[in-house]
Order: structure tokens, then sequence, then C-alpha cells
């Protein structure tokens, strides 16, 4: 049976200050039974931060700038779509045939290995960002640069026929980098309905 438990544990600290300064973290923790109860809990922290600069004492006097504001964010999750129910477990099969004195004898062969070390797959992502707000809100403009690293990917790999493992096993085995920027802009007027464009996106 599989069982997977999530625990949010809320708002670990949540703080807004002269409506200039934001900042908020939260704490997340997950277990699933799919993993050996050594590595069973997996923990994603996530904290964002941000700063309207445009609130500031200095740029009151920009008349056309609306609103301006910086932010920077970076959360974890857990991922366990690619493993099974009792991937960390070992298997043995009775459909295995021996010859004895040349005559075929039923046996028992491990059709899958124990992997006690199995875990969560994790995912972080950080993004950093702009907002900007102009001519009495007419013009919007929002400006992202994210980095997501995947860690700890869940695969299955080959082994050798040799040893008689029908199952790859699954294990913790890769990892991936992706980054990208992403440009929207937004205009609205009072006749007529808002004319938008986005997105300008390029990644890698």
């Amino acid at each position: 049976r599989d069982c997977l438990l999530s625990r949010g544990l809320g708002d670990v600290y949540k703080r807004q200050y002269k409506d200039r300064y934001l900042f908020e973290a939260n704490l997340r923790a997950d277990a699933s039974s799919r993993f050996h109860k050594d590595n069973r809990w997996g923990w994603f922290p996530s904290f964002s931060a941000g700063w309207r600069i445009s609130e500031e004492s200095f740029m009151k006097p920009i008349a056309w700038l609306n609103n301006l504001k910086l932010r920077a964010s970076y959360g974890t999750l857990g991922n366990i779509n690619n493993v099974g129910y009792y991937d960390y477990f070992e298997l043995l099969s009775s459909n295995a045939n021996y010859n004895f004195n040349d005559e075929p004898v039923k046996g028992v062969l491990e059709a899958q290995i124990t992997n006690k070390t199995l875990g969560w797959e994790t995912v972080a992502l950080a993004d950093f960002g702009l907002d900007v707000d102009l001519f009495d809100n007419k013009l919007s403009v929002t400006a992202d640069y994210y980095i997501k690293n995947t860690k700890d990917i869940l695969l299955g790999y080959n082994v050798p026929a040799e040893t008689g493992i029908w199952t790859k096993p699954v294990m913790n085995l890769a990892k991936v980098r992706n980054t990208g920027f992403e440009l929207a802009a937004t205009y609205r007027n009072k006749i007529g309905d808002p004319v938008s464009y986005t997105h300008l996106r390029a990644h890698e």
C-alpha cells in the first residue's frame, strides 16, 4: 500500500515593513512509503523577498513612475512520480529454470536488487524579478530571470543480463539545470480594451 504524508509547517516567518520591504519563508515536509524509513522524509524550504523602491522618499519626485519593485524567491519541491511502490525492496522470482544433471529444475532468482538509499528527487527554483508600472499605470513591464536545478533524478538503469536481474533498478542518478529569461509588457488605455504584449522568453 502506498502512503504519502504531507505536512505544511506554514509560514515560518512573514513580514512587511512600511509597505516597502517584504519577506516570507515557508517550510514543507513530505514523507512517502515508497522510500526506506531512513530516507522517507523530505524537507523543502522556500522564501521570497521584495523591495518596493518606488515607496522610498527619494523616488517620490518621479511622477511618471507609479511602481518599481525588485523581488527574489527560492523554493524547493520533491517528486516521486518516477519511483514505484516497491523499488527499494529486494524482489525474488520463482520463474527461474536451472540445469542440474541435465534435468530442468525450478528455482528462485533475484529479480530486483535492494536499494535503501533511494530518496526524493528535488527541484530547486530561484527567480529574480522586476515589476514596473509607468504613466498612471498605463504601461506595466515585468521581467524575470530564473534558474531551475533538478537533482537526484530518479531513473532506471540497465544491468548486465548475466546478473539475472529482470527489473531495471531505480536510483537517484542525474541532475539537470535550466535557465531562462521572461519579459512581459502590458499597455492599458481608457478607451477600448487593454492591449497586452506577452511573453518574450529565452531559455536554455
